[in-house]
């Protein structure tokens, strides 16, 4: 694989300021970036054309997680220019991050194909649903999404498995919280009594509609309940730990 030059990362910059749709950073790009004072002071000329006078952008890993589902789906929807300029944050270190920008191309990946239907369709999951009369198929949007890199889940059920003690026996091991379009979306894991795992997507306030959780090339399909609570239930944490990808969630309400 080629490595990037530094002309090859002026080239992805300058098109921050175009509306085009492609994905601009990588992890190369970004490492690169990281040690390259050259490329750096063009990521900052190029910030002030974008916003004027704005200060360097702050922020880790969590911060550029919680909004990057938001990005990708601006970036996809209005082009790379107004993305930047809605997440300077999250544009601003994706960057220089080489570990947030994989999580970023798997999740622009997916939300692309998701776009152009070309993902297979979800397993349903086996929480009961009750249906005491057949329903025409309604229509759906898509309310929000969350990414977080699969290793996040893993390190958390690691910690869990080797300080058992400091954990309840049934407490939720919180993963991330993201804001979007006046909801709270949380994603959290919950040991089960038969030694499987639950992924959790809480929606607040409840919505009527679904969560497709996407876990490496398997994709899961169930329904919030009245308290805004989907469930995936019955994952072995071998399954959880198999993937080194992305955990991509996506939230869907009836319309």
């Amino acid at each position: 694989m080629n490595l990037p030059s530094c002309n090859d990362i002026r080239e992805a910059l300058l098109l921050t300021l175009t509306s085009t749709h492609k994905p601009l950073q990588t992890p190369a790009i970004a490492r690169h970036m990281r040690r390259c004072p050259e490329c750096m002071a063009l990521r900052t000329h190029i910030l002030g054309l974008l916003l004027p006078g704005a200060d360097e952008p702050r922020g880790g890993c969590q911060a550029c997680h919680d909004a990057l589902a938001a990005y990708v789906d601006r970036s996809l929807d209005a082009g790379a220019r107004a993305a930047a300029v809605a997440f300077p944050q999250v544009w601003w270190y994706l960057w220089e991050c080489a570990d947030c920008t994989e999580v970023f191309v798997r999740t622009a990946a997916l939300a692309t194909a998701e776009r152009e239907g070309q993902l297979l369709p979800p397993f349903a999951s086996r929480v009961p649903i009750r249906r005491p009369v057949p329903s025409p198929p309604r229509s759906h949007r898509l309310l929000g999404r969350i990414a977080v890199p699969s290793q996040m889940v893993v390190r958390m059920i690691q910690a869990r498995e080797a300080l058992s003690v400091a954990y309840g026996e049934d407490e939720d091991l919180f993963i991330t919280e993201v804001e979007q379009e006046g909801y709270s979306f949380q994603l959290s894991v919950h040991p089960q009594t038969d030694g499987t795992w639950a992924i959790r997507v809480c929606v607040i306030p409840p919505v009527v509609g679904h969560a497709v959780v996407q876990l490496g090339a398997n994709r899961y399909q169930a329904p919030f309940d009245a308290q805004g609570i989907a469930q995936v239930i019955d994952l072995s944490a071998e399954q959880l730990r198999q993937d080194q990808g992305t955990l991509m969630v996506m939230i869907e309400m009836e319309e």
